[in-house]
């Protein structure tokens, strides 16, 4: 008796398995029916944005939007739960990097006064602090500011990371990615540096000079 009870539950077990098996079947074609249809809205909404006028220019640029949409969905489809693991990872590894100057830094603070703790510290990074924040000063002398502490703040924190790093072809493109920062912010800020000034005065200065050889001639 117990024999059969127990092969009623098995089959029954078979068959909740099998019909869950159809239901994912099923599930997926509409999964992605309704990804392609969203992508699909998507670019053409975008597409009619901006507004390009040009039959042939839309569908390349459609196709190819499209494309990189499904790339990115196989992508993440294959690999995705295995690069949140890596990143966890990464950022982990990181972390730990990181906090070895740190620790260093917070005992020097205890024992040196903050102009030496500066120096050790621009000495980890090979003096691309001082360069860039000398650069910043020459470039944007009469900055706000609130848009002088946001560059402050991503320089330090620039040179934090740098710190860690073990080449300096490593520190300078910390210092590189934060000075594109940097410039974009202060850009967004609608601020003109003083090179743009000084190209602004020699167009002006081009544009009012005449050649000698232009001159006009006199009867």
């Amino acid at each position: 008796m117990k024999t059969w009870k127990w092969f009623g539950v098995s089959v029954l077990c078979l068959g909740l398995v099998s019909e869950m098996k159809a239901q994912e079947t099923v599930q997926e074609p509409n999964e992605e029916a309704a990804y392609e249809a969203s992508i699909q809205r998507r670019v053409n909404e975008t597409i009619q944005e901006m507004q390009l006028n040009d039959p042939a220019k839309e569908q390349q640029v459609r196709e190819q939007f499209l494309q990189t949409y499904r790339d990115l969905r196989a992508w993440h489809k294959a690999h995705y739960d295995h690069y949140k693991q890596v990143k966890a990872e990464f950022e982990k590894l990181d972390k730990q990097l990181r906090s070895i100057p740190q620790n260093f830094i917070k005992q020097m603070r205890s024992i040196l006064t903050p102009e030496q703790v500066e120096m050790i510290q621009e000495r980890m990074v090979g003096g691309r602090y001082r360069h860039n924040v000398g650069g910043l000063n020459a470039e944007y002398p009469d900055l706000p500011e609130g848009v002088r502490s946001y560059a402050m703040d991503m320089w330090a924190e620039a040179r934090d990371i740098a710190m860690a790093l073990p080449e300096g072809k490593d520190k300078t493109q910390v210092f590189e990615r934060y000075k594109g920062k940097v410039n974009n912010y202060i850009a967004s800020k609608g601020i003109k540096g003083k090179s743009w000034y000084e190209k602004q005065v020699k167009k002006q200065a081009a544009a009012t000079t005449r050649p000698a050889d232009e001159s006009p001639k006199q009867d």
